[in-house]
């Protein structure tokens, strides 16, 4: 038995006798994972209010590709529960969709594997069966956002924002409802939901409140997964009237170089723009440096032309240039396909 088959297993005996608490561990993106604990009743009011945000008019039944002992694979085996609809799980890989041929139904993939899905044709036909595809895990770069829609025009696209701390995601973003602008969803959508309808901006789920921290500019969240207690996050945004931000990076993936706080996540999407490199083929890191107090290091799994880089990286800002270029064999990688930055290997 697996450990995806055998977790999945405790899980439904856990819940099915009626247990009240379940633990998490954080996904160790930038440090170790910590364990979470996480009530029943939060994890119920998290999967209702992911169906009344954005699948009240959805066929429910699941397609689970994720770790499931993770926050976002796990919340899938919480919603096929509450919802008491059935779900497939599978064992994670970074394109999924190879063999597995859906019928309608929602998944939850991160931008990494929806990367590697698009660059196969059967597979990226497989996606547009999806009646609706829940992103999340690291940013969605507006590059694959577009080719999203623009190759499966089937799925509704929502980018999601969260964390494990609250009980996966308490915010999103709309970026194809599916079907075309004039589909009966729309109108459903926009009157039981209309500030979420939005391509360029997060917004919170029913139930959330959200505030900038005005000292940090951390985005601060409470609802009933933080005990009704303001909860402040490691990311940074922009508050779009008192239900909606826009995300500008994160507190502790902050690069600065020379003076300059450079955000690693929205840089690794202007890079990928640049080079045509997939998100998660290559990550930055910063190093301690002398003149600039720290550099940008670039490690990718590309063969590089030291001359075509330096034509591709003149169009970045002069700070946000890499310094130092390494190529190597594997991309340090979470269980849940997440990069490790703090990794002693290159």
């Amino acid at each position: 038995m697996s450990h995806q088959e055998d977790f999945v297993e405790k899980f439904n005996a856990n819940w099915n006798n009626g247990s009240d608490k379940f633990s998490l561990t954080t996904s160790g993106t930038t440090g170790n994972p910590k364990p979470w604990i996480l009530e029943r009743s939060v994890l119920e009011w998290s999967a209702n209010s992911t169906k009344l945000a954005w699948l009240e008019d959805l066929p429910l039944h699941q397609y689970c590709f994720l770790p499931t002992w993770k926050t976002a694979g796990f919340m899938q085996l919480v919603r096929s529960k509450v919802w008491q609809q059935p779900i497939e799980v599978f064992e994670p890989q970074t394109n999924p969709l190879l063999e597995v041929s859906p019928n309608g139904g929602i998944t939850s993939l991160t931008p990494m594997q929806l990367s590697t899905i698009l660059q196969n044709e059967r597979s990226t036909q497989h996606l547009n069966k999806f009646d609706a595809v829940l992103i999340g895990g690291q940013a969605l770069p507006e590059d694959l956002a577009l080719f999203l829609i623009t190759q499966c025009p089937h799925p509704r696209f929502i980018e999601t924002f969260g964390s494990t701390e609250t009980a996966s995601h308490f915010a999103g973003r709309i970026i194809s409802l599916g079907l075309g602008p004039n589909s009966p969803n729309r109108k459903t959508m926009e009157q039981s939901n209309p500030a979420a309808i939005n391509e360029f901006f997060f917004t919170a789920i029913p139930g959330t409140q959200i505030k900038i921290n005005p000292f940090t500019s951390q985005l601060e969240v409470k609802n009933p997964t933080t005990q009704n207690q303001w909860l402040t996050t490691n990311d940074l945004v922009e508050l779009i009237g008192n239900k909606s931000f826009r995300w500008i990076g994160r507190k502790d993936l902050v690069i600065n170089s020379g003076g300059v706080k450079v955000q690693i996540e929205p840089l690794e999407s202007q890079i990928s723009l640049l080079t045509g490199w997939p998100i998660g083929s290559f990550y930055l890191v910063g190093k301690s440096d002398p003149v600039l107090g720290e550099k940008i290091v670039l490690n990718t799994l590309h063969k590089v032309d030291q001359e075509q880089l330096e034509f591709w990286f003149s169009n970045l800002p002069p700070y946000h240039q890499p310094k130092e270029i390494h190529t190597v064999n594997r991309i340090p990688l979470t269980d849940t396909g997440k990069i490790q930055r703090k990794t002693p290997e290159l």
